[in-house]
């Protein structure tokens, strides 16, 4: 079987004249990319086997398509290295006017989770909390108490437990706050974040995941009570075997009844 060699980049092409004869297609894959597929057309029509057998006058293209190898830049038998990615999704409990003691989050790719966390933040102001209750699709519920995390001089407090994905019977959870005495416009002003774990077979992830303590991450306008207009955190992630992009995601709660915003740069 005669023998052809080329050299070939991006979108380049090379034309032979070639003896009808057989001929086997195949390619060298510079490293860091693999062969996809190879396809051959041929005019006029033709049997295509393991190769190509073409007659007198026939017109053969062959179309080499590579992709470029997933290189993984996570370390190997690292402990927080998985194939689960985490995101934060949340939904706000209230406004600059009132509150209300229930929310509903609807949460994507509900039935594929491996983990959930949930939190809600309350205000402090009139009535007393009895408890958080976390409530699944099938009238389950998880009941927090006390809360999990006190805020700088009691300002705000923290409940959050993990959740049970197994009851996740439809794509939500509903968050209730059980409030006891006078609730008040501004109680509970609360916030729930939830955590979800996706599996993503195709990939490895490293999540370092933390719940900050609420005494360590208040900040507020310069001479408020003595708090801090800023914080800063700090989390160890693995060392990488590659350059790669860091993504970071941290939720982020207003706990006043004014009109200013709550953002982060």
């Amino acid at each position: 079987m005669p023998e052809i060699a080329t050299a070939l980049d991006d979108g380049q092409s090379r034309s032979f004249v070639l003896l009808p004869t057989d001929y086997l297609i195949s390619r060298l894959v510079p490293d860091g990319w693999s062969l996809d597929n190879i396809s051959c057309e041929r005019q006029p029509s033709w049997r295509y086997n393991s190769g190509v057998d073409p007659d007198r006058g026939d017109n053969v293209t062959c179309t080499f398509n590579n992709v470029q190898a997933v290189i993984n830049v996570c370390p190997a038998n690292d402990p927080g290295v998985g194939n689960e990615r985490t995101d934060i999704i949340g939904i706000g409990m209230g406004d600059t006017r009132r509150a209300k003691k229930v929310a509903k989050l609807t949460i994507p790719y509900a039935m594929t989770l491996t983990a959930l966390y949930g939190q809600g933040r309350r205000q402090a102001g009139r009535g007393l909390i009895k408890y958080l209750r976390f409530i699944y699709p099938n009238k389950t519920y998880v009941n927090i108490q006390p809360e999990t995390s006190l805020g700088n001089y009691g300002a705000v407090s923290w409940w959050g437990s993990d959740l049970d994905i197994d009851n996740l019977t439809r794509p939500y959870v509903k968050a209730r706050w059980y409030i006891q005495g006078q609730v008040g416009s501004q109680t509970p002003a609360a916030s729930v974040h939830h955590v979800p774990d996706l599996p993503d077979p195709r990939k490895e992830y490293a999540l370092p995941f933390e719940v900050f303590d609420g005494a360590d991450n208040w900040v507020a306008d310069p001479g408020t009570l003595g708090f801090s207009t800023t914080q800063t955190f700090t989390l160890e992630i693995p060392e990488t075997q590659g350059v790669t992009d860091v993504n970071g995601q941290l939720a982020l709660v207003d706990n006043d009844r004014d009109t200013r915003g709550c953002g982060s740069t």
